[in-house]
């Protein structure tokens, strides 16, 4: 029976990382600190990763924001009898 990590087996684990965006070096290198019990090295390059995300999710929010206004702009100038297009 193959050694879990962290509930997973091994090429689980490596999946659930690429699917966070790892590549596979940051993904062999988790594995790697996690197995040499250091646990904290894992969960540095893993907050790292999160940070990476949330600043990608919070740039792309602006985005939304910004498509939002337009529409909402578009929506009140057509109202109060401005241009349509």
């Amino acid at each position: 029976m193959e050694e879990k990590i962290c509930g997973m087996t091994k090429e689980s684990l490596k999946q659930c990382l690429s699917e966070c965006g790892c590549c596979c070096k940051t993904a062999d290198s988790v594995i790697e600190k996690i197995e040499s019990s250091d646990r904290k090295g894992a969960r540095k390059i893993l907050e790292q990763k999160r940070k990476e995300a949330l600043e990608s999710l919070h740039q792309e929010q602006q985005k939304i924001d910004q498509i939002d206004f337009l529409s909402w702009q578009m929506d009140k100038e057509e109202k109060s009898g401005g241009k349509k297009e």
